[in-house]
């Protein structure tokens, strides 16, 4: 039985290190999940540099033939640069340019830009969440490439009908619902959001706006939303055994962003955003603010946002192809097989 061991800084919260974690250990690997020693300490900078520094050290003592290291932050991963070992670098968005978007400094981008080329030449094959990361990634000295996309568990299904859903929250049949699942962040732009739904709200009179989620923005979004129109719906997190249905019990669905620079864009894709697959699921209209442009979505700026979502509600919106985590599993055991060979 083949030894894999898994790295990753928060393995427990990561949705797709805990898919592929299922995925190989239904295969019949033997995985072992390693996570730093330090989980938090008093101060929040040390809590960091100690749980990048135990991650670090997990990556020189782990003990699997094959190491698969889930990328962001990318500094305990320099560890791999002195194993001897088969090496799946796996990329969900780009390490140095994030760290540019949060400090503002050339000199980190270039450390951070060294330090991926580095790894990305270091690993037997690198792991991408979609086909722009790949570009990226070859064009910084990756060997070999395989796009795993982050696609929807089919578990994700219908528990409750549609009216029963609607008429919970207080919404009528004939109402248009648009939907946004979320965490509830000022990384994001929700305010624009709400605004832009003030403007559809004239057009089409009977709109709601559901905003599914939580996070540490959330009380300050409600008082903002409360200002702008009482049709801006809250309804909390919902686990995924409800969040079916309250997207089935939608008519429009909305994933935004808040940085239309394209160097970022390219991160956010129908391949590596979970909810636009989980969206497909359900043959939903889905509108996207700042990302990549697809033929199954309709793409907005932060100008036309309002426009798109009304456009959204016609009968012949374009509806994007389902697909599920059966789909990137499969990828992803071909991608194992190989590296046993």
């Amino acid at each position: 039985m083949t030894k894999v061991s898994v790295l990753s800084l928060y393995p427990d919260k990561a949705t797709r290190v805990k898919y592929e974690v299922k995925s190989l250990r239904k295969a019949g690997y033997h995985v072992e999940v390693r996570k730093p020693f330090i989980s938090s300490t008093p101060i929040r900078p040390l809590s960091l540099l100690m749980r990048y520094l135990t991650l670090f050290v997990q990556g020189l003592i782990a003990r699997g033939s094959i190491l698969h290291y889930s990328n962001i932050p990318d500094f305990p991963a320099l560890a791999l640069l002195f194993r001897r070992k088969k090496i799946v670098y796996d990329v969900r968005t780009g390490f140095a340019t994030n760290m540019y978007f949060y400090s503002r400094s050339i000199l980190i981008w270039k450390i951070a830009i060294g330090i991926e080329k580095l790894l990305y030449r270091k690993a037997t094959v690198t792991v991408v969440a979609n086909r722009y990361l790949g570009e990226r990634a070859k064009a910084l000295g990756a060997k070999h490439v395989v796009v795993v996309p982050n696609y929807p568990q089919k578990s994700l299904t219908v528990k409750i009908e549609s009216d029963d859903v609607r008429r919970s929250v207080g919404v009528k049949p004939e109402d248009k619902v648009f939907l946004i699942v979320s965490v509830l962040t000022r990384l994001k732009p929700f305010e624009t959001l709400f605004l832009k739904f003030k403007e559809v709200e004239k057009a089409v009179p009977n709109s709601k706006l559901w905003v599914i989620g939580d996070g540490a923005d959330r009380k300050r979004l409600e008082r903002r939303a409360a200002k702008i129109s009482p049709n801006i719906m809250f309804l909390g997190y919902k686990q995924i055994e409800e969040l079916g249905s309250y997207i089935n019990a939608s008519d429009v669905c909305l994933a935004i962003y808040g940085n239309p620079d394209p160097r970022f864009q390219q991160f956010y894709s129908q391949e590596s955003v979970w909810k636009t697959g989980e969206y497909a699921l359900f043959e939903k209209p889905i509108v996207a603010l700042n990302m990549m442009p697809d033929p199954g979505i309709i793409s907005a700026t932060e100008d036309d946002l309002g426009s798109k979502m009304i456009e959204a509600l016609s009968s012949d919106a374009p509806l994007l192809e389902k697909r599920t985590w059966d789909d990137s599993e499969k990828i992803l055991l071909d991608l194992y097989k190989s590296l046993e060979s």
